[in-house]
């Protein structure tokens, strides 16, 4: 192998493993907006374990931690 071709592949590692560093090549390119939903389904045996007359549903922003919903 001669000296140039050495050089150049180790330039063109180089140059690969600086292009790798910028930005996430993992991640999303920008941020998207989530959705959830849910279904849940009770069994009718399980409501005679607990009386309950209310339930409380407290959601919280993971971003700024502010109340996104509270019923």
């Amino acid at each position: 192998m001669s000296t140039g071709f050495l050089r150049r592949t180790a330039g063109l590692f180089a140059a690969l493993a600086l292009a790798s560093c910028f930005g996430d090549g993992t991640g999303p390119g920008s941020v998207r907006k989530g959705h959830l939903s849910l279904a849940p389904v009770f069994d009718s045996r399980a409501l005679e374990l607990v009386n309950f007359d209310s339930v409380h549903i407290h959601l919280t922003r993971l971003s700024d931690g502010s109340t996104s919903l509270d019923t």
